[in-house]
């Protein structure tokens, strides 16, 4: 009996341990979901694949992804049998599978189009420090008759909350979510709260302008590895007019203290006033653009991201050329940037 007792015991530690990394998932509520970060190959090469899933109500959930090394980001949703499809959103590229575990560990598989190219994926959690996390995507609304006319206001937010059974150190987690999050412990704890900084965020804007309002404010886990984490702010904000403005940034932070870095090329070139640099980059956008863009007063973007592969500078709508043509983006190798980097820089060890 003794035995047995054991047996049972040992069978349902199993069983937690093995669903630990989807419990985070199968506990959510509404509109409150899960990031993962997973690795292994498409076809023969090695990929990190940063995966977002949000609950959008009883066994439906949509999934974004992006990979490192991939230009864009892919879309769709996901069923009850943890099964998804999902579409690139600016090439002819798409995947589906599935996620599964396996000797305790999450992981997913998939088939890879592109073009009619098939490739095989086959993922599993990574073992980064930051390869979970948690967010929430909440919704505030508010409407109003000024001079006979309806108007609406709307702010969206995704907030951020790190959760402490990573393998990051409580002190890095706590100033991350401070950073992040308002140090919350839970995510009702920060849902209430971040429901306090709209409802305060509405009584100062209102309907100020007299026009209809709309605020986007969204996170999303860009890159990590062991020494930092980078996330894609992407803003929208419309205040009356024939269009919203679009902002795209980066927030970058150390994952071993917690602490956020600078996330200017001022900071991270040593000078972006160099002839030589700025004749570099210059070239790079004619080979891209051709001759479409504005080079009047032309200054290096502060705005820049990285990952795997490299660095991306980012030109907003109206810096280099109409608002039409959007955000400029510009890809160069780490190699070819390593005589401009501040070696004082926490990136610099990127470009070694």
């Amino acid at each position: 009996m003794r035995v047995f007792l054991i047996f049972i015991t040992m069978f349902f530690l199993a069983c937690s341990s093995q669903n630990k990394d989807w419990q985070a998932l199968e506990n959510l509520q509404p509109n409150e979901g899960v990031s993962y970060v997973f690795e292994g190959k498409v076809g023969s090469k090695e990929y990190d694949l940063y995966v977002e899933i949000l609950k959008i109500k009883e066994n439906v959930y949509s999934v974004g992804a992006k990979f490192s090394q991939f230009e864009g980001f892919f879309e769709g949703f996901m069923d009850e049998n943890k099964s998804f499809t999902l579409e690139n959103l600016y090439l002819p590229q798409s995947f589906q599978g599935n996620f599964y575990f396996d000797d305790d560990i999450l992981g997913l598989k998939a088939k890879l189009d592109t073009q009619g190219l098939i490739f095989d994926m086959d993922l599993k959690l990574s073992d980064k420090k930051l390869n979970q996390l948690h967010f929430i995507k909440q919704d505030f609304e508010q409407e109003t008759f000024i001079n006979g006319e309806k108007l609406s206001f709307h702010r969206q937010d995704n907030f951020i909350f790190i959760p402490y059974s990573t393998k990051l150190e409580k002190e890095a987690v706590s100033k991350l979510n401070t950073n992040l999050s308002f140090n919350v412990s839970n995510l009702q704890e920060l849902r209430q709260l971040a429901q306090k900084e709209q409802e305060d965020f509405f009584k100062e804007q209102g309907f100020s302008n007299e026009s209809n309002v709309e605020f986007i404010n969204d996170h999303k886990l860009y890159f990590s590895d062991d020494k930092i984490a980078l996330f894609l702010v992407n803003q929208y904000e419309y205040l009356g007019g024939n269009h919203g403005l679009s902002f795209i940034g980066s927030r970058i932070f150390s994952l071993e203290s917690g602490e956020e870095l600078s996330n200017s090329t001022k900071d991270l070139f040593k000078d972006t006033q160099d002839e030589i640099f700025l004749e570099f980059i210059l070239r790079s956008l004619d080979e891209k653009y051709g001759y479409d863009l504005n080079y009047d007063n032309f200054e290096l973007t502060p705005t820049f991201f990285v990952d795997e592969e490299g660095l991306e500078l980012v030109w907003q709508p109206y810096e280099l050329a109409s608002y039409a043509m959007g955000h400029i983006n510009l890809r160069l190798g780490f190699k070819e940037l390593k005589p401009f980097i501040n070696e004082k820089s926490p990136l610099a060890y990127l470009f070694e």
